[in-house]
């Protein structure tokens, strides 16, 4: 049951097609945002195209803020290079920009990009926001042989939410017809928390990314995040009840909602990766009662304090790089959890039962 389990999964994460396909879905102004075919758009003057795009958007920023009498930066001077080394994108723009060539996945497996998702520090979203909106109709950059980007603009009137989803004109020739041609290209500023190195945090990098071992193997980004939320769920449980959110140590009450005997106090997800998610309140009829953390900057673990919470062991760095892939985390099951009993169980059993019976 266990194996054929697992096959379903693996057959459930791969793809319908041979090819990782995504699109982006913003309109603007009447314009639609184009699927970007790699093989038209040369992938290695497009990515100098929007390296130089996005370092651009950092100056006029810096523009921008002094303007206003504050002025700051998009990205810390000495960090945006680290940041256009694919780790301030999200999902597969993360393995596009990444100073690895991966030229065999783009030319086989991801012959498409859809919306390319850039995190911006959280403190900058408002003013990043507002500056967009001057920018909209306006030509951004003029780049060699006749190439350029130009804004057109962002789908909400405020700013409002976790990310802007804008939408820019690349303009370039097309070398196989030899004529003028248009991108229509969608960039999602994605607000996040970053480190006191300028870099997003290790949590959203390993949450929001997509491996380019996976891609080969034709899995989508998402099997990692529930393979992993469920080894943290089996792993961090211990006997309990839940409580109610108005519960105190003084009153505390016991929630109806589910009828489990058992509370995960780590759990790991997309928007937060490894959170601290419950403690303990107190103690019911001898039965330990835990209460819901506010998520907050606190809660939140570094990818590697998650991985030893884990497995047990300080991760190398090759086994970090392993840990942000569905075969990957496979593999350091593998090594480190092939003995493991959770509930009476092998771990790898309850794991997958979790997946797919709850």
């Amino acid at each position: 049951m266990t194996h054929t389990a697992l096959r379903s999964f693996i057959r459930y994460a791969l793809s319908e097609s041979t090819a990782l396909d995504e699109g982006g879905n913003v309109i603007v102004g009447g314009k639609s945002a184009d699927k970007i075919e790699i093989a038209k758009v040369h992938r290695d003057r497009f990515d100098k195209d929007l390296r130089a795009l996005f370092r651009n958007l950092d100056k006029r920023y810096t523009e921008f803020t002094s303007k206003l009498g504050d002025t700051q930066h998009l990205y810390r001077p000495d960090a945006i290079e680290t940041i256009l080394t694919g780790i301030g994108f999200g999902g597969s723009s993360g393995a596009f920009f990444d100073l690895e060539s991966h030229d065999e996945l783009f030319a086989s497996k991801k012959k498409m990009l859809g919306d390319i998702d850039v995190y911006i520090p959280r403190e900058t979203y408002v003013n990043l926001f507002s500056m967009l909106q001057e920018l909209e109709g306006k030509r951004i950059l003029d780049l060699p042989d006749n190439r350029s980007i130009d804004y057109v603009g962002q789908i909400d009137a405020a700013a409002v939410g976790n990310q802007i989803n804008s939408l820019f004109v690349y303009s370039f020739l097309d070398e196989d017809s030899k004529q003028p041609a248009q991108l229509n290209m969608q960039i999602d500023f994605v607000k996040t928390r970053f480190t006191e190195e300028g870099i997003p945090h290790s949590s959203i990098v390993h949450s929001h990314g997509s491996s380019p071992d996976d891609m080969m193997l034709g899995i989508k980004g998402f099997a990692k995040n529930y393979l992993i939320a469920a080894i943290t769920s089996k792993l961090t449980r211990v006997p309990g009840k839940k409580a109610t959110p108005s519960s105190t140590k003084d009153k505390i009450k016991i929630s109806k909602s589910g009828d489990s005997d058992e509370i995960a106090l780590y759990t790991f997800s997309v928007d937060y990766g490894f959170r601290h998610a419950r403690e303990l309140l107190g103690r019911v009829e001898d039965v330990d009662v835990y209460i819901d953390i506010k998520a907050s900057d606190e809660t939140t673990l570094q990818t590697s304090q998650g991985f030893k919470m884990l497995f047990g062991v300080e991760p190398a760095p090759d086994e970090l790089r392993q840990f942000h892939s569905f075969s990957g985390t496979l593999q350091l099951m593998k090594k480190y959890m092939s003995d493991k009993i959770v509930g009476g169980k092998p771990l790898y059993e309850s794991v997958f039962e979790l997946l797919f019976y709850t």
